[in-house]
């Protein structure tokens, strides 16, 4: 389905991001995660997996897309992950993110939106946003907040820093480093083995992040070094 493919086998759903060049996060890219989440029937599965194709969970959001943003419509793109990935975290059944390299930006907050999070030794994860003026846009301030405190959240997404796997597992933003060849079984061995808490959260606890990221958008100088970055 686009750029989602969903497979079940035996009781597990796997989900795929396969956007060439990095699985770049666009609107289309949602809102077939949506669809394909929507088609998902749960009674017929013990948990899901979410991955990304090739060698790359996903390198953030793209940024043509994000570069041609108003004041006027930076809400409603915002609102439209947010929605997405709220989708993901309220299935009900174990969600569990295989992080096969970057996680960065929105493919970050696509991380963030699973139950359990394992990654590959070469995993690398990023915040970026703050950097090129931006904030956290599809619900990652939110969930970083609630999965390491506030203060370790702050300082992830105001510095930009790059985590490494074994910095992002010190931080308590991933559950498990494993190898790459083991990454997918040992993602299936969490479905079966894991206990799983899922976060309650609701639409309007992620307001504040929506309406900060389309403020971003009325700084008409942001907006041109964007198109700068872009190349549009």
């Amino acid at each position: 389905m686009g750029y989602v493919e969903v497979k079940i086998k035996e009781d597990i759903a796997f989900v795929s991001i396969k956007r060439p060049r990095g699985n770049l996060i666009n609107r289309t890219l949602l809102r077939d995660l949506n669809k394909a989440l929507s088609k998902i029937d749960v009674s017929v599965i013990k948990g899901l997996i979410i991955t990304g194709s090739g060698s790359t969970f996903s390198n953030g959001g793209d940024l043509k897309e994000v570069a041609r943003l108003t004041c006027n419509n930076a809400k409603d793109f915002s609102k439209l992950g947010q929605e997405t990935f709220l989708q993901l975290s309220r299935i009900d059944r174990p969600c569990i993110a295989a992080i096969n390299g970057t996680a960065i930006g929105p493919g970050l907050e696509l991380a963030l939106a699973c139950d359990i999070r394992l990654a590959t030794p070469n995993a690398v994860f990023q915040h970026p946003e703050k950097a090129i003026g931006l904030y956290p846009c599809f619900g990652g301030s939110v969930r970083l907040t609630k999965i390491i405190g506030r203060a370790a959240a702050n300082k992830l997404i105001n510095s930009s820093r790059r985590l490494t796997a074994a910095e992002a597992h010190q931080e308590g933003l991933i559950d498990y480093i494993v190898d790459e060849k083991n990454l997918l079984f040992e993602a299936q061995r969490a479905i079966h083995t894991d206990e799983v808490s899922k976060p309650k959260f609701r639409k309007e606890d992620f307001m504040e992040e929506r309406e900060a990221f389309a403020r971003c958008f009325s700084d008409i100088d942001l907006r041109r070094k964007l198109r700068k970055i872009a190349k549009i």
